[in-house]
């Protein structure tokens, strides 16, 4: 009897059909064993500074950024 194989959404199939290179990337740091605190702060720095963000990518960040700090979204 042969397995089904699964093709949901996200699956490891999905993954490893997908393109690679050096722009693909899944990185799971639950315990804080790479990065100590917030990951995303530091990846989108790096962003940032490497003027990967588009000006309106950066106005919905920062904008979401101010939200969290005032209280209006949960991050």
């Amino acid at each position: 009897m042969t397995s089904p194989t699964l093709r949901l959404p996200g699956s490891v199939a999905e993954v490893d059909a997908s393109a690679g290179g050096r722009k693909v990337a899944a990185i799971f740091d639950l315990d804080g064993t790479l990065i100590a605190g917030y990951s995303a702060r530091y990846l989108t720095q790096d962003r940032v500074r490497r003027r990967d963000v588009s000006p309106s990518e950066f106005v919905r960040t920062f904008a979401l950024v101010v939200g969290a700090a005032v209280g209006r979204f949960n991050v």
